[in-house]
């Protein structure tokens, strides 16, 4: 991808952000607006015992009562007059209508009820007061100026329902943005690394997560990117160290091919025979290639079992003392403990570790076997040369050698330590080499439990 796309990437993003939070703030609103509406309905459908809200009726004949009275006594001070040209006349002093109603013919079942306790009564469908005159007849006020907020025009209404959604609609977003800005910034923090790893920089990782729900999903990506480098940095050494031991006995196999034509019958014995030396090198140098590679397969299955450690060591020791130097000593402390390891890629932990130190090692080797905490931990002490700070690291590549063995045969691939050290982890542990007490190398083997 050029810079021009991947810009043109980012601000295509940047632009669906923005449109995506317009449309919440705009679903706010109106869920907003309608929970708001909603909440007012059934606020003023409870009891007038719980809300403490005086009913409408009784407010408004409290209100017009001295009203009614005043108009009452002014029509019966004049009998001679007819009610309506009374009311016709105090009209101008009213911002309601008045009216003279003779039969109460058209009052609806509310008023009617109210009449039944009261002189005045009041319907809320139309906001008119309807009360008994002293001349038989009936006096209708209104419409009333009312400030019941359920009965003001559509405008009034949605001005108020506006304001409200627009600042619970902001402050939601606000809340929602500073609640989950973090968790957002961290998300995508986790996709660019995995965008990161996806291209092959093995080297990401995801930054220090603090959120609860996303904190596992950043270890579990760091530990993959981890197995991941490590894999892949034990691969490019292995190929590398296979491309160096290939070289000399394909050269050899070059030489000597190059050579048969030229040469008689006894030279081309000893030809053939060269030749078979390093075809059968370089089986076993490919042998020993997958043997590491399936080694390093950290999917591998091991056959774990329950073994007794010190009994299963000691067969170890015995099977190897043939192949002990003369006058070599072997000494040991193994914990009479029991374990679950793999037995057999154990043992040739062990015996890789030991058969080293007989090339290594002056005159004895210490093997201390102990089970400690989560972990079951090997240490084997020798009196040779150590191993230099510079190459504790280096030991455990394949086709690694030291210079100092003490044989000088230098026979062996270098693939032993490698081997140790996949097998440990293999079994959830580690290898690593220090110093000695007895004055050379301690080889240390953990197994987790």
């Amino acid at each position: 991808m050029t810079s021009e796309e991947h810009d043109g990437l980012q601000k295509s993003r940047r632009r669906m952000v923005i449109i995506r939070s317009i449309s919440v703030l705009v679903i706010l609103f109106f869920l907003q607006g309608g929970v708001a509406y909603g909440t007012l309905q059934l606020f003023l459908a409870l009891p007038a015992n719980w809300t403490g809200i005086i009913d409408d009726a009784d407010i408004e004949r409290d209100a017009h009562q001295g009203t009614v009275y005043m108009i009452d006594r002014a029509i019966a001070s004049e009998p001679l007059k007819k009610p309506s040209d009374v009311l016709q006349e105090l009209q101008p002093h009213f911002h309601f209508r008045l009216t003279y109603i003779e039969k109460p013919d058209h009052f609806s079942d509310e008023v009617q009820e109210q009449f039944k306790s009261y002189d005045l009564a009041y319907d809320d469908e139309d906001d008119h007061i309807y009360a008994k005159l002293q001349s038989g007849g009936y006096l209708k006020l209104g419409p009333l100026i009312t400030t019941d907020i359920n009965d003001a025009n559509a405008s009034a209404i949605f001005v108020l329902l506006a304001l409200l959604t627009i600042v619970n609609a902001v402050l939601f977003f606000a809340i929602l943005y500073f609640a989950f800005s973090t968790l957002w910034r961290e998300a995508r923090a986790i996709r660019l690394t995995a965008n990161a790893l996806g291209e092959g920089n093995l080297t990401a990782r995801v930054p220090k997560i603090r959120s609860e729900p996303l904190k596992m999903i950043g270890h579990v990506i760091n530990d993959m990117a981890t197995r991941l480098e490590l894999l892949v940095g034990h691969s490019r050494t292995m190929m590398h160290a296979m491309a160096h031991e290939f070289r000399t006995p394909l050269a050899r196999l070059r030489f000597g091919l190059s050579m048969l034509e030229d040469s008689d019958p006894e030279e081309k014995k000893k030809l053939y025979a060269g030749i078979d030396k390093d075809i059968d090198e370089l089986e076993q140098l490919i042998k020993i290639s997958l043997d590491y590679f399936r080694m390093n397969n950290k999917n591998m299955p091991t056959k774990l079992e329950n073994v007794h450690i010190k009994r299963w060591a000691e067969n170890i020791i015995d099977d190897l003392s043939l192949l002990k130097p003369k006058g070599f000593e072997v000494s040991y402390n193994i914990a009479n403990v029991d374990s679950s390891i793999d037995p057999k890629l154990a043992a040739m932990a062990f015996r890789n570790i030991i058969l080293n130190a007989f090339k290594y090692a002056r005159s004895k080797v210490y093997i201390h076997v102990y089970k400690q905490d989560d972990a079951l931990i090997f240490e084997f002490d020798d009196d040779g040369p150590g191993v230099a700070e510079s190459a504790r690291e280096e030991i455990f590549s394949p086709f690694f050698r030291l210079d100092n063995d003490k044989s000088g045969s230098h026979e062996g691939y270098g693939v032993g330590l490698s081997f140790v050290r996949a097998i440990a982890e293999l079994h959830h542990g580690s290898a690593f080499v220090l110093s000695s007490r007895l004055g050379g190398a301690r080889f240390v083997m953990r197994f987790g439990l």
